[in-house]
């Protein structure tokens, strides 16, 4: 994301961004708003550049913003009790903040081969029903704030620099 100034979003693009941050699919949200798959995707070009995230960037990276931003009311915590371990909550921010998988787990500081097996473990630890939801998740448990701590010493990628 860059530091421009964002768009505020329209409603219809607000009701999809609200189904998207609950981890709803492109085929879920175009079943229940009652519109096509490809209207849904036109909304999400458009979230995406209201946001001044990059016209690629991913499901969980545009949630991330959209709840940074402060567009869409962040999902309720499905339980008060996860806990999630330093190296879970690294792999939580970087798939909030990366696009691309070598910038995942670059952040994540995780061998490529390991990143599907671990996020599908931090997805079902969590609740969540993939990793768009867990961002939502992540946010709900206020490991995912704007002020949450990044590791020191890192000065990351953005998903832009991941292109």
């Amino acid at each position: 994301m860059t530091s421009a100034a964002i768009v505020p979003l329209t409603d219809g693009q607000k009701r999809i961004a609200r189904h998207l941050v609950h981890g709803a699919t492109i085929d879920v949200i175009a079943d229940r708003e009652k519109v096509s798959r490809s209207t849904v995707r036109s909304h999400l070009g458009s979230i995406r550049a209201n946001l001044n995230c990059p016209p690629r960037a991913t499901r969980p990276v545009t949630v991330h913003a959209l709840l940074t931003h402060g567009q869409v009311p962040r999902p309720p915590a499905p339980r008060p009790d996860i806990d999630l371990d330093s190296a879970e909550q690294l792999l939580l921010r970087a798939h909030a903040e990366h696009s691309h998988p070598t910038a995942v787990v670059a952040a994540a500081e995780i061998a490529p081969g390991n990143l599907r097996t671990k996020t599908r473990a931090l997805t079902a630890k969590t609740g969540a029903a993939n990793t768009t939801h867990l961002i939502g998740i992540g946010r709900a448990l206020g490991l995912l704030s704007p002020a949450a701590p990044k590791k020191p010493g890192r000065t990351g990628e953005t998903a832009e620099a991941g292109r």
